[in-house]
């Protein structure tokens, strides 16, 4: 089992957009970014954030970010 540790950064509308991630086991300390932090999706039933970063530090690299819960829900719509 590794141990690890992820700090939030700035914020774009309560969601994270920046990441210090740390597993020291592994030798990783590394920082994680967005370019584009307006990257919210809203549905009928959920809002949440998904966007490519970038990872920076000793180990480089490109990822995938997915979000849930961090924004408000979507208020139901009542129809007649």
């Amino acid at each position: 089992m590794f141990t690890s540790s992820w700090s939030p950064g700035r914020l774009w509308n309560r969601y994270p957009v920046e990441w210090i991630v740390r597993v020291p086991s592994l030798g990783i300390d590394a920082a994680l970014t967005t370019s584009l932090s307006q990257q919210e999706l809203e549905s009928k039933q959920s809002r949440y954030w998904e966007g490519a970063v970038e990872i920076g530090g000793a180990r480089r690299g490109s990822g995938y970010v997915e979000m849930t819960g961090y924004a408000a829900a979507v208020p139901s719509v009542i129809t007649k």
